[in-house]
Formats: structure tokens, C-alpha cells, sequence
């Protein structure tokens, strides 16, 4: 419980609804915010969802992670200078022949943000996950069942995650598999 202030704290959960620690499903969609560590490393996080019979067979959840990537992390700014170019220009005149005169054209200077070290920068990537319940009991209109998903970030230099789904309070045993960026929960 501690943890789950400290996130609020930071500003890493984006619902008020977490602090209840029971997101409901309503609709087709849900949005639990930003999954990510305080201490800028692989991030994990379990998140508790309850299903009535108002809450669609497939609801798309969205999240975003927290991750690294390579960039520039210090510029220069390098000063070009272009000399001044001498031209020799000529015109027709009436007679045939041809005035020139030499034309002298400014020199300048172009500048030009330069990277001097690579390194990592923090960034966000907008991720989804679907809860399946296509093959979930019929609920009556009072009744409702939780369940258990957590999203674990592989690596905080990649925005994929491995995803894990269980059954809580239920008056059905359920199976969950998951499969790509889909959780589908099978009554037996």
C-alpha cells in the first residue's frame, strides 16, 4: 500500500480509482495510466479489475511505459564559414560583343547543431492490452467478478512486457491464457 502512495505521490497512476485498488470495467475501454519504477528501471505492475454484466467481452486497456532509448544527449553548435565568391559576369550588347565586369558575391557563415555524445533518453510509449471475456459465465445484473493482470516491462531499453492474468473472486474456475497483447479468460 505503501508503493501504491508513492506512485499517486509521483504522479505515475493517472486514476483516483487506484487507490481503491479495483478498476471497473465499463465499456470498452480503460485507461490505467503510466506503468512505470521510480527508480527509472524495468517497471511491473498489478492491476485488479472487476467485471459486471455491463462490461463488454472485449475491453481494450491502455497503458503507457516508461522506457529508454538512444539519442543525442549533448550538441555543438559548429560555425561554417563560406568565402566570398568572384565572378566574372558578362552581358550582350548591340553590337555583338560582350561587357564583363567582375562581381564580387559576400562571403557568409552557416551554423550548423552538431551531436558530441550519444547516450539514453527517457520516453514513452503507448501500450494496450485486450481482456477477453467472450468465454466468461453470463453475469446476472448484481453480480460481479475480479480479476488479477499484471504488465511486467522486459527491459527498460524495449516497450514490450510480458503479460500474466488469474482469476480472484469468481463464482466460476477460469483459465487464462494470454496470446500476443490479449488475455482471454476461459470459464471451465
Amino acid at each position: 500500500m505503501k508503493k501504491l502512495i508513492v506512485s499517486v505521490l509521483v504522479g505515475l497512476v493517472s486514476q483516483a480509482v487506484f487507490a481503491a485498488g479495483v478498476i471497473d470495467l465499463v465499456g470498452k475501454e480503460a485507461n490505467v495510466g503510466t506503468i512505470s519504477n521510480p527508480e527509472y528501471a524495468k517497471a511491473s505492475q498489478t492491476f485488479v479489475f472487476k467485471r459486471t454484466a455491463k462490461t463488454a467481452a472485449e475491453v481494450t486497456v491502455n497503458y503507457e511505459l516508461l522506457f529508454v532509448r538512444p539519442e543525442c544527449v549533448e550538441y555543438a553548435v559548429e560555425v561554417t564559414a563560406v568565402p566570398e565568391l568572384k565572378r566574372t559576369v558578362c552581358t550582350a550588347n548591340l553590337n555583338a560583343g560582350h561587357e564583363c565586369a567582375e562581381v564580387v558575391f559576400e562571403g557568409y557563415q552557416t551554423a550548423k547543431r552538431v551531436c558530441k555524445r550519444q547516450g539514453l533518453m527517457l520516453d514513452r510509449a503507448k501500450k494496450s492490452l485486450v481482456l477477453n471475456f467472450k468465454k466468461a459465465v453470463k453475469l446476472t445484473a448484481t453480480a460481479d467478478e475480479t480479476f488479477e493482470v499484471n504488465v511486467a516491462q522486459t527491459s527498460m531499453q524495449d516497450t514490450q512486457s510480458v503479460l500474466r492474468g488469474r482469476a480472484l473472486d469468481t463464482d466460476s474456475v477460469y483459465t487464462a491464457k494470454v496470446r500476443g497483447e490479449e488475455i482471454k479468460f476461459k470459464a471451465e
